[in-house]
């Protein structure tokens, strides 16, 4: 157990404390940080396709350029909610 905490273990324990006291602040008293309305997700670098169409429920879109705005609409257009 010494040698645990030697290597830096306490560090994660610390964090790992201090998270769950963030969120017991943040978080109303009986809601699920873990259930909601967006249960599946993907990521992708491109814009919408058929052939890459998941039927999740969350699209995040990736790679800050030029082309975003218009890749985030195109997968807004097809229903879903977009995360970057």
């Amino acid at each position: 157990m010494q040698a645990y905490f030697a290597r830096g273990g306490w560090l994660l324990i610390m964090f790992t404390l201090f998270a769950l006291g963030v969120a017991s602040v943040l978080i109303p008293q009986g809601v699920s940080p873990l259930v909601g309305p967006e249960r599946t997700v993907f990521q992708t670098g491109s814009t919408y396709s058929d052939r890459i169409n998941l039927r999740a429920d969350v699209a995040i879109v990736y790679g800050f350029d030029a082309t975003m705005p218009a890749r985030v609409k195109a997968w807004r257009d097809r229903g879903y909610k977009v995360h970057l």
